[in-house]
């Protein structure tokens, strides 16, 4: 077995068609990370860990070497405003232990690495065997776990019906609405699967994401034009692939509301959202819901995953959460120390202050 870095783009673009068969999700695929990569690359540089097994590759870890102000950080890609959920080692389980010894002996062994930050993990370590990097880091390194906002996965039953009749009454109530609303053709539906073309769809989500947040008084995602830039590629990649979908409910011709789902082996994940502050009468949330959660159940498919937030839709759809955290690893060095330490304080003191004086401001993903 052979343990071989990646650290230039041209090598990284070559890495394509291993990566792919190696199946992942989503937010772990080539076209997602190689388009988180293209917009966010400045000031960073790339260490991809590649496993290979006389020649092949049969493991990889998504990571970039992150050397703003100072940090020298190893941090996956995909991190950031990005909020790329569940991130992990792209590998099987008969390779994962090797992999991660492997890698935590390389990030010892380095002068340069001080700091290695998981963003967006699985908190459970039962769950995430890839904490055990964390873990084979041993002694030289400070660990401090940070709780994020959760995800929240909604368990499917075998038909619509059940799922219909298990729900609250004020959540059927709304079913049952937006279910004659759309199936009498007062609200149209349309879908990058059928007719809707990708360019359009992704204007709209954006339109719509953009009016949406500005009605709520929060800051979109949307502002960064380096966001724009990394998910209008990372969707024009994975929509024809099959793996990611733009959905529109329509009324009177005008798109009132638009879901970004991806598509993985458990099911459908709601990435991004958008609603128009003038259709909020029809509900428009709870039409795509319903038309999504309705065939992901016909399709036989056992969940559907809201993502990471704790927006109080989730819940009222019968969602659960699944805790996710940020795990940082910190070289026990006295100058690296301090100053991780005095970021930290920065930033409490940036989100007290920001509370205080902008309660209810914030930035939606």
């Amino acid at each position: 077995m052979n343990l071989r870095i990646v650290k230039s783009e041209a090598d990284f673009m070559q890495l394509r068609g291993a990566w792919d068969a190696l199946d992942p999700a989503p937010m772990q695929s080539f076209a997602w990370n190689f388009a988180w990569w293209q917009s966010f690359s400045r000031y960073n540089a790339l260490r991809i860990y590649c496993y290979e097994d006389q020649g092949s590759v049969v493991g990889i870890a998504p990571f970039y070497f992150d050397r703003r102000l100072g940090q020298r950080a190893l941090k996956f890609l995909g991190s950031g405003i990005t909020c790329s959920d569940y991130a992990q080692l792209i590998v099987a389980d008969e390779h994962r232990q090797d992999f991660i010894s492997a890698i935590a002996e390389d990030v010892r062994q380095s002068r340069f690495i001080r700091m290695v930050e998981l963003d967006g993990v699985l908190a459970d370590p039962s769950r995430n065997p890839d904490l055990k990097i964390v873990d084979r880091l041993g002694t030289p390194f400070w660990r401090y776990d940070r709780d994020v906002e959760s995800s929240w996965v909604l368990d499917l039953p075998d038909s619509w019906d059940q799922f219909v009749k298990n729900s609250a009454s004020n959540l059927r109530r709304k079913i049952r609405k937006a279910e004659r609303r759309i199936d009498s053709g007062q609200v149209q539906i349309r879908s990058t699967r059928n007719d809707l073309p990708i360019e359009s769809a992704f204007a709209t989500l954006v339109r719509l994401h953009l009016e949406r947040t500005d009605a709520k008084g929060l800051q979109s995602a949307f502002c960064n034009p380096e966001y724009v830039r990394f998910l209008h590629a990372a969707a024009t990649d994975l929509i024809p692939q099959g793996k990611a979908e733009i959905i529109t409910a329509g009324y009177e011709d005008k798109p009132i509301a638009v879901h970004l789902n991806l598509h993985g082996a458990s099911g459908p994940q709601l990435y991004q959202s958008g609603a128009s502050r003038d259709a909020m009468e029809l509900e428009p949330g709870h039409l795509l819901f319903t038309y999504a959660i309705r065939r992901t159940i016909d399709e036989g498919i056992a969940e559907f995953d809201f993502l990471r937030g704790d927006e109080p839709y989730k819940k009222f759809w019968g969602a659960r959460p699944i805790p996710l955290a940020t795990v940082r690893c910190v070289s026990k060095s006295l100058l690296t120390t301090a100053g991780h330490k005095l970021a930290l304080g920065a930033r409490r003191l940036k989100g007290d202050l920001r509370s205080f004086q902008w309660r209810g401001l914030g930035v939606a993903r």
